[in-house]
């Protein structure tokens, strides 16, 4: 009886598992270009936080030209005078 009992819970637990995975498959196929947007996002915004370099590094740099340099500067006086004028 208990034996029974316990089979029945795997074979309910099974059939859930099996609902949840086709209901998961069912809405990936359906939303394909939804998931394929969030795939995008993810993978550019995982691609930008894995490739970033400090700034002083890119301002030694000798082949990023000056005026991709130039804003760079401008912002780190901007956050400075923020910082010691504002607080």
């Amino acid at each position: 009886m208990i034996l029974l009992h316990k089979q029945l819970q795997k074979q309910r637990k099974k059939r859930i598992w099996i609902i949840i995975i086709t209901l998961i498959v069912s809405l990936l196929i359906w939303k394909k270009a939804w998931v394929q947007y969030f795939y995008q996002q993810a993978k550019g915004g995982l691609e930008i936080a894995f490739n970033t370099r400090p700034l002083s590094e890119v301002l030694q740099d000798k082949s990023i030209p000056d005026s991709l340099k130039k804003p760079i500067l401008y912002i780190q006086e901007v956050r400075k005078y923020a910082i010691d004028s504002l607080g």
